[in-house]
């Protein structure tokens, strides 16, 4: 994994996270409105932090909502238990044991950079860019046989006189992660429910006028420091970045001074505009009133993510 892409509509990137549903990853688990510990697996001591946010600017709906680290950390782990059951029927993986990962790229949290960031510092260093550095090749192993791509699947019951878990391969890594009973639907069922509320969420409060306001605001920021944007926060990394998408990386970012000089003044006019601030609050007043209209059916999604995460670290850690 390489440096990647911070902008260009960060909201919709976090919300591309979340479309591989069963076999993607949530954010650190936490209810609306509170806490819950971190569950990140052990690494190294060179993780970049990414850009500063305004003290106590949060969503609701963080624990619903994936971030690049949690898809990092649990994409491993799946592989890790996948290739465990597939040896058990003497079938060599597709690929290795994912290798460790010593340094994961994106933001931590849904915030970070859902509304661009205010840290000039970062932009001055980075401009729109996440650090990174490769996290080691997955070495492939002989290609599986249609018969033994059935045992990852359950397609069959028995394999060389063996039984095979319900579900396959793949069904006993549901179970293993999200509890006995569950299946390879469980985990992206709890995520649906967050991810149609993250894009309604996103969508529906930048048609309200304090957000409207403020990215007016920003515009005519952006226009004190010589560029011409339309009231839409992610145009600026358009202008820097041109045709670059968000697949492009780079292990050390190194951007250009053109790009410098825009994500600053971007950064700059997102802390005057407070743009991030405002919209932020309007999200949070709508997450709040979507949840309370069934607050059971959330407790139940938190119940699958904090089961989920806590399983995942400790695939990671070697202790499950």
């Amino acid at each position: 994994m390489t440096g990647a892409r911070v902008r260009a509509v960060a909201a919709v990137a976090a919300l591309a996270a979340t479309a591989a549903t069963a076999a993607c990853t949530a954010q650190e688990p936490q209810g609306p409105g509170k806490e819950s510990p971190t569950r990140h697996a052990a690494r190294g001591g060179n993780e970049s932090t990414g850009p500063s946010v305004p003290r106590g600017m949060s969503l609701p709906l963080q624990g619903y909502s994936p971030t690049d680290w949690n898809v990092q950390d649990d994409d491993r782990a799946r592989g890790i238990l996948l290739n465990r059951c597939l040896k058990r029927f003497g079938i060599t993986a597709h690929e290795k044991d994912p290798a460790p990962i010593r340094q994961h790229v994106g933001p931590r949290t849904l915030v970070q950079v859902r509304y661009g960031t205010r840290d000039t510092t970062w932009a001055a260093e980075y401009g729109y860019w996440f650090p990174g550095q490769d996290a080691g090749r997955n070495e492939p192993g002989r290609p599986a046989s249609p018969e033994e791509g059935q045992v990852a699947t359950g397609a069959v019951t028995t394999y060389k006189g063996t039984r095979v878990p319900d579900g396959g391969c793949m069904g006993e890594v549901a179970r293993t992660l999200d509890g006995p009973g569950a299946t390879n639907a469980t985990y992206g069922e709890a995520l649906a429910a967050g991810n149609e509320l993250n894009t309604a969420s996103f969508r529906s409060t930048r048609k309200e006028p304090a957000v409207r306001r403020a990215e007016q605001a920003w515009s005519r920021c952006m226009k004190d420091h010589g560029y011409r944007l339309p009231a839409d926060i992610f145009s600026a990394s358009s202008l820097a970045l041109g045709d670059a998408d968000g697949s492009d990386t780079r292990p050390k970012p190194s951007p250009d001074s053109t790009e410098v000089k825009i994500a600053v003044a971007d950064a700059a006019c997102v802390g005057e505009s407070r743009v991030d601030l405002v919209w932020s609050r309007a999200e949070s007043v709508y997450q709040r009133k979507r949840m309370a209209e069934d607050p059971a059916a959330w407790d139940r999604v938190k119940k699958v993510l904090d089961r989920h995460f806590s399983n995942v670290d400790l695939v990671l850690r070697g202790r499950k």
